[in-house]
């Protein structure tokens, strides 16, 4: 990984900041080979084509920066 690179950890709590301010949740599901992550306004369904938001390979419970 680049140094100016965030790892996925860190690109799914800014996800999670994002989501807070725009008042959207952060929905987490299984893809190919990783995870799809999706930002879905609070009270509508998951559309997967609208909310994409970011396909993160594999997800740590701590910084890898």
């Amino acid at each position: 990984m680049s140094e100016r690179t965030r790892c996925n950890y860190c690109t799914l709590k800014w996800l999670e900041r994002v989501a807070a301010k725009t008042k959207r949740e952060v929905v987490q599901e299984p893809g190919e080979g990783g995870t799809n992550v999706y930002l879905v306004p609070v009270g509508r369904e998951l559309n997967c084509n609208v909310h994409f938001a970011a396909w993160l390979m594999e997800l740590t419970d701590h910084c890898d920066c």
